[in-house]
């Protein structure tokens, strides 16, 4: 594929993402695709809400309820998008509870480690301490996203497949498919760009004192 080609995949004004759109319009709503998403995967616990003020979906794994974004209703990726959720709704919940901890541990271990550098306490050990949990936490979350991100496009096909002829479907989720391919790393970058923000913070600090 030429490298036009392929930037234009990411186009909605492409004749391809024009033609998938006007199929995926025909689906049902999204809360709709999401209920039957989770029938599909055997959930019958998670809840979901639909909002215009939401601006992303987003699964929160502590109230177990998928929260939709009414914005994304129009959108040609949004069953990609919503399989997304339904599949982190399955996740393991120890290994979420997991990331919930040490996401919040990084963070105070951070602010933690930046004081004891500082003032020259224990700097080294603090600084080791800090980066061990700073790579668990990043290593947690990207076995939870990557699970998501490539199970999401079997869903979506599995529940294309029942809604829209095989080739349809086959057609969609190969652009799935491959914008997710392409996409990934800065999917990647958005998740921890925080995380690498206060890691070079830290190791700038620890070299300067």
């Amino acid at each position: 594929m030429k490298i036009l080609e392929r930037i234009n995949l990411f186009s909605e004004n492409n004749p391809k993402n024009s033609k998938i759109k006007k199929i995926i319009d025909k689906l049902p709503d999204n809360i709709t695709i999401t209920k039957e998403m989770l029938t599909m995967l055997g959930n019958s616990t998670t809840n979901v809400i639909i909002d215009n003020d939401f601006k992303n979906s987003y699964y929160v794994f502590m109230n177990d309820k998928i929260y939709l974004s009414n914005k994304e209703n129009n959108k040609y990726t949004r069953v990609c998008l919503i399989a997304h959720e339904c599949v982190h709704s399955i996740q393991n919940k120890i290994l979420q509870w997991f990331n919930f901890i040490l996401s919040n541990l990084e963070l105070l271990a951070f602010f933690l480690c930046a004081v004891l550098i500082f003032f020259d306490k224990s700097k080294n050990i603090s600084f080791l301490v800090y980066t061990c949990i700073w790579a668990i936490s990043v290593l947690v979350r990207s076995i939870l996203e990557i699970h998501a991100v490539y199970k999401s496009i079997y869903l979506s096909k599995k529940y294309l497949d029942i809604k829209i002829s095989k080739n349809d479907a086959k057609d969609i989720t190969n652009v799935y498919s491959y914008q997710a391919k392409v996409l990934f790393p800065l999917f990647f970058i958005s998740l921890f760009y925080a995380k690498m923000i206060r890691l070079v913070i830290l190791t700038t600090i620890f070299k300067i004192f």
